[in-house]
């Protein structure tokens, strides 16, 4: 998978990937983001978002859409939890 260097950095779409699959790709897209995008901690959040579009994109928490927000993620977030809060905004 490649990523842009600007956000917000589209994950996926529901149409093409289950819930457990958008989880691993967010959470793959953060683990790769270079170091100058991440931060010095390792730590850093970032906002996970379904559009009404379906597609799933990250972005930074401040510049997050509230009514799109999903959940917010770290490259130390559990897979199987994201997958679940996916689901629960998924129609």
């Amino acid at each position: 998978m490649t990523y842009t260097l600007s956000y917000p950095i589209e994950v996926g779409s529901r149409k093409n990937y289950t819930p457990t699959q958008l989880a691993e790709r967010a959470i793959e897209c953060v683990t790769q983001l270079p170091a100058r995008f991440r931060g010095k901690g390792p730590r850093l959040s970032y906002a996970l978002m379904i559009g009404p579009d379906g597609k799933a994109t990250i972005d930074r928490p401040d510049n997050a859409n509230v009514q799109e927000w999903v959940a917010t993620i770290d490259r130390t977030s559990c897979p199987d939890w994201l997958a679940d809060e996916i689901r629960e905004v998924l129609p």
